[in-house]
C-alpha cells in the first residue's frame, strides 16, 4: 500500500527510491555496490529483468524458490515505461495515454515487491516487512512533495 501511495503522489518518482533499495539489498554493501545501485535505479526499464534473475538466484540458495514470468514483466514494464516518456514526441498519442499507463506500469513491480515481501515473511518470521507509516516517512514524503510541485510550478513559469 506504502508503494502505490508513494508512487502515485509522487508521480513515479518513488520508483528510483525502490530500486535503488531493492538492488543495494540485493548486491550487498559498499560504495562501489552503492554506485551500482544507483545506476540499476536510474534505468530500471533497463535492468528490472537482471533484479528478477537476482531474486529469483538469492530465494533459490535460501531454500524457498520463487519464480517470476521475467520477460512478461520486463518487456510490459519497458513497454509502458517507454509510452509515458515518449508519449509527448508522438502527436498521434492522446495526451491522456501517458495518465492510463501510469498505473498499469506499477503492475510489474507490484508484483515483485509482493513476492519479496513473501520471501522476506518465509525466511524471517515475525519480522514486520510492510510496517506502518511513521513520521520520518511522512516527512520524506512532504518533502519530495515539496521538490516536485516546486519544479512543477518552475516548469509552468518557464512554460
Amino acid at each position: 500500500k506504502k508503494f502505490i501511495l508513494f508512487n502515485v503522489l509522487t508521480l513515479g518518482l518513488f520508483e528510483f527510491v525502490w530500486a535503488f533499495k531493492h538492488f543495494r539489498a540485493l548486491k550487498g554493501a559498499g560504495k562501489a555496490k552503492t554506485a551500482a545501485a544507483v545506476v540499476f535505479a536510474l534505468f530500471l526499464p533497463i535492468s528490472f529483468f537482471d533484479m528478477m534473475k537476482e531474486y529469483e538466484v538469492v530465494s533459490t540458495e535460501a531454500k524457498s524458490p520463487i519464480t517470476f514470468n521475467k520477460y512478461l514483466l520486463a518487456v510490459t514494464y519497458f513497454a509502458v515505461e517507454a509510452v509515458i516518456k515518449f508519449a509527448d514526441r508522438f502527436p498521434s498519442i492522446p495526451e491522456w495515454v501517458p495518465l492510463v499507463a501510469f498505473p498499469i506500469g506499477l503492475i510489474p513491480l507490484i508484483i515483485v515487491q509482493r513476492q519479496v515481501n513473501l520471501l522476506n515473511k518465509t525466511l524471517r518470521p515475525g519480522i514486520a516487512f510492510a510496517p506502518q507509516m511513521t513520521w520520518k516517512h511522512w516527512l520524506g514524503f512532504a518533502i519530495g512533495l515539496v521538490v516536485l510541485l516546486a519544479m512543477l510550478l518552475g516548469a509552468g513559469m518557464l512554460g
